[in-house]
């Protein structure tokens, strides 16, 4: 029998005759991991990035279409990984606990550059 996304978990109360069945997510159960949202969304970006040339083929050598690209390929995976990161403990929650130290340092990490960003753009 193939397990499911979600565990069972069955609570009884001893006073009444009602029985709780509440869904919660394992980690031994699923396929798919958070490291395996940080490499997809990093090679996401790194094709869209690598395709910029192609994007750009047909304007001037000189034309800041493609350096305009590339920044919001940057601004992309940097804030990307920042929503992957805080979703990674709603979704992961026992990936997070165990690794905990992984997931911190990207959070802490990209939201320093998204923070670091957003009050050099406030100081101009």
């Amino acid at each position: 029998m193939k397990e499911s996304f979600f565990a069972m978990i069955v609570y009884t109360n001893p006073t009444s005759h009602h029985t709780k069945i509440k869904k919660k997510y394992t980690m031994k159960n699923s396929r798919f991991g958070a490291i395996i949202l940080y490499l997809l969304w990093i090679g996401l970006c790194l094709i869209f990035s690598l395709y910029i040339p192609a994007f750009s083929a047909g304007s001037d050598s000189s034309d800041p279409a493609s350096f305009g690209l590339r920044i919001y390929a940057i601004i992309g995976l940097v804030c990307g990984t920042f929503l992957i990161s805080l979703s990674n403990m709603y979704f992961f929650r026992e990936w997070v606990k165990r690794f905990w130290y992984i997931n911190g340092s990207i959070t802490l990490i990209t939201g320093g550059i998204i923070v670091y960003y957003i009050v050099k753009m406030n100081n101009l």
